[in-house]
């Protein structure tokens, strides 16, 4: 049984997302990864808090919070990206995963995963804005894919080519 725990716990201590057990929002247990992701030290400074300073503002903090407690009692599971807020304050774009461990009260334990989405809202943004540039420039543009076919062109294209 000891060694089945040991393993348990280099898995829960080594994966690559952050793992939290809270109860009423309060940080039971949480690994390594969860600890690091908002820039603490260790699972230590964050056991026994409540998971609130990784929002950015009490209003957010209840408003995520209603949200997926709502999904976790109607549906059993939530998941939705949010930004949150680090230890320094930076902010960082998670997927939050929550499951209950009893469906009928959910507050009493759920498990959660977290998981840093930053890079992919990053270049989601880059993208968007790139579109911009494409649609609003003055140039006529156009694109093609690797056999020469026109995938896409702008608005000026159309205005010189007609």
């Amino acid at each position: 049984m000891g060694k089945v725990l040991e393993e348990q716990r280099l898995i829960f201590d080594n994966a690559h997302v952050g793992i939290v057990w809270v109860r009423q929002r309060r940080i039971i247990s949480c690994n390594q990864r969860l600890a690091e992701m908002f820039l603490y030290d260790d699972p230590g400074q964050l056991e026994g808090g409540l998971t609130r300073p990784f929002y950015d503002s009490d209003a957010q903090y209840e408003k995520i919070g209603n949200e997926m407690y709502a999904d976790l009692e109607s549906k059993g599971a939530a998941q939705s990206e949010y930004e949150m807020r680090r230890r320094d304050g930076s902010p960082v774009w998670m997927m939050l995963t929550g499951r209950p461990l009893d469906r009928g009260n959910v507050t009493e334990g759920s498990i959660w995963v977290y998981t840093d989405v930053t890079t992919k809202h990053q270049q989601e943004a880059e993208l968007h804005l790139a579109e911009r540039v494409f649609a609003h420039s003055s140039e006529a543009l156009m694109i093609t894919d690797r056999s020469g076919v026109i995938v896409n062109i702008n608005r000026a294209f159309t205005q010189i080519t007609g």
